[in-house]
């Protein structure tokens, strides 16, 4: 009966690795046999591999099974042994190769940075990707745009006279006497400093049954307009323009004039400004006047701003953030060169006064919206080289204003 009790590795002469059995027998002939074989020619009998040791149950101590088995001599080599076999020992002594060898300079790796993203957005303030267009921050924009008269309410006085365009109809009263006016105030926008203006304005005119008054007047100015400050205390408004203001039907050389206007703001706290100036209008009723008055805000009443300012004054109250109501007065009229229908050239003159109250919002262009309704009186025509004026009755007003 035969039974395996252990398999070990053995190493050769040449550096191989063969297995190593040892194996029991029943009988010590067989074991003296097997032992005998193996001893003189370093091989088994039977199928056993190279080296193979077998024992009997009397040699089961493993130092005296491994002394016999290193007293065999070993097989006879094929090559020549070149050099001992060097053993790497590792241990407290032995240092590992430095494979960053100072000589060796790794690759500079640049830093990671965040990646940046500038959006420069062209005059559409959009951007796309192949056919596609994206409108980016269109709301945002328009919120921008559109102007917060909570904003405005707090804003100092500091700007005398802005660019309006309105259409203004007074109907034929007393005297059978109505306009309709399409005008432009030649004055800057909200924001701008300085520059050339300019304007071209039409009105349309039914009567009077008295005087015989051309059917259109026209104005056609150009001007300049220059706001600054001195420092954060003074600023100031100026204007100057030269303008024709005629029926063109005839000469209009005497429809030639220069109304301008100077005015300073001396800004006394956050809430008080005071106003003072000349505004010169160039007619013939009426020349110069004086600008003088104070500008209060959040005076008393939350959301009240007051513009006591002749010749212009205004009060607002605001209703919410794009919604405010208005009262406001001022003089208006001018003077035009005209051609009555026998041939004689005059210069005829108007002036009137009114009292509006104005419902005005926010665009989302960022202009501002209005709808007056108002009080005309004081109407008077006066013509140049003739004694007195003509008056005529008190009429009502409806006008859409746009300002910016």
């Amino acid at each position: 009966m035969m039974m395996t009790v252990l398999c070990l590795p053995a190493l050769t002469a040449t550096g191989q690795s063969v297995p190593l059995w040892v194996r029991t027998t029943t009988t010590e002939a067989e074991a003296g046999a097997a032992i005998g074989t193996e001893t003189s020619t370093g091989t088994a009998t039977d199928t056993a591999p190279i080296g193979v040791a077998t024992m009997s149950p009397a040699l089961t101590d493993p130092d005296e099974l491994f002394t016999r088995v290193s007293s065999e001599p070993p097989s006879p080599m094929t090559e020549p042994w070149s050099e001992p076999v060097s053993v790497l020992t590792l241990g407290p002594e032995v240092t590992p190769p430095d494979f960053l060898a100072s000589s060796v300079t790794p690759p500079a790796v640049p830093p990671e940075t965040p990646a940046e993203f500038p959006i420069t957005l062209p005059p559409s303030k959009k951007s796309g990707c192949a056919d596609e267009a994206f409108d980016l921050n269109s709301d945002d924009e328009e919120e921008n745009k559109r102007l917060s008269f909570q904003q405005l309410m707090r804003e100092p006085y500091a700007v005398y006279r802005t660019y309006e365009s309105s259409l203004a109809w007074l109907p034929a009263g007393g005297e059978d006497f109505g306009w309709l006016d399409w005008e432009t105030e030649p004055y800057l926008r909200r924001g701008e400093d300085g520059g050339l203006v300019s304007m071209f304005n039409i009105h349309w005119l039914r009567g009077p049954n008295s005087v015989p008054l051309p059917a259109r007047l026209y104005d056609f100015a150009v001007g300049y307009q220059w706001r600054d400050s001195f420092s954060s205390r003074f600023s100031y408004d100026l204007y100057t323009s030269v303008g024709i203001y005629s029926d063109f039907e005839g000469s209009a050389r005497d429809g030639v004039r220069f109304p301008g206007h100077a005015v300073g703001m001396y800004h006394l706290n956050r809430s008080t400004d005071l106003v003072f100036g000349v505004d010169y209008l160039a007619r013939d009723n009426v020349g110069l006047l004086p600008v003088v008055g104070v500008s209060l805000r959040d005076v008393g009443v939350r959301g009240l701003r007051l513009d006591l300012v002749f010749p212009r004054p205004r009060i607002d109250y605001l209703l919410n953030d794009s919604h405010r109501v208005y009262l406001s007065g001022r003089t208006t009229g001018g003077n035009w060169d005209i051609d009555f229908p026998n041939g004689a050239d005059h210069v005829m003159s108007y002036r009137d006064y009114r009292l509006t109250l104005g419902f005005e919002k926010t665009d989302d262009d960022g202009d501002l919206s209005a709808w007056e309704f108002g009080y005309v009186f004081g109407r008077s025509l006066e013509l140049r080289g003739t004694q007195g004026d003509t008056r005529f009755d008190d009429a009502f007003m409806i006008r859409w204003v746009t300002r910016r």
